[in-house]
């Protein structure tokens, strides 16, 4: 094409084809503008069409405030996007009563296999014991977590089943887990 330009028209070739410090300053320009312009067609654009999703509202929280959470050991509250701790909801809270002392047997036994490095800030606490089966609760500090069920054979608690989705009936199907113990599998 560019051949045929410059045998037909040889002028319009070399003003076409040509680099000048013209046409250089020209494509720096548009190499500018052009994002520009079309980021500021895009904003009316949506205005148009109304798919401006509202205004947001941004919370400033003073940071003296306190806010009162029940007091469980090993469940801290999570940080939320405004670098505050969000109270989890009094009913997540399960007062334990269970016995001490097995509690702390289930969770020395179960130690090895949920945290192998001994990392302080992970916390576990036995919210359940039904029969030879333990609900705990595994905790990070500064949020995350799962739940773990743990199982007694030969008088040693293993971990079964650890995770933080619903609870499988294959599970509960192929170790017998009392319902008392999960409530709902799927």
């Amino acid at each position: 094409m560019e051949e045929k330009i410059k045998q037909t028209h040889p002028t319009v070739h070399k003003y076409l084809f040509t680099v000048t410090t013209f046409s250089k300053l020209l494509a720096l320009s548009l190499f500018i503008i052009l994002p520009f312009l079309g980021f500021y067609l895009g904003m009316k654009y949506q205005e148009a069409v109304g798919l401006s999703g509202g205004t947001q509202e941004i919370i400033n929280y003073p940071k003296s405030s306190k806010i009162n959470l029940p007091s469980t050991p090993s469940m801290t509250p999570a940080i939320n996007k405004y670098n505050q701790p969000t109270p989890i909801p009094p009913q997540r809270y399960i007062t334990p009563t269970v016995d001490v002392n097995l509690s702390n047997q289930i969770i020395k036994d179960i130690s090895s296999t949920v945290n192998p490095d001994k990392n302080p800030i992970v916390k576990m606490q036995v919210l359940k014991i039904v029969g030879n089966f333990a609900w705990v609760d595994v905790s990070i500090i500064g949020g995350g977590g799962n739940a773990l069920l743990a199982m007694n054979k030969d008088n040693q608690w293993v971990k079964i089943w650890s995770g933080q989705a619903n609870f499988p009936c294959l599970i509960a199907n192929t170790y017998n887990v009392p319902k008392d113990l999960y409530g709902t599998c799927y």
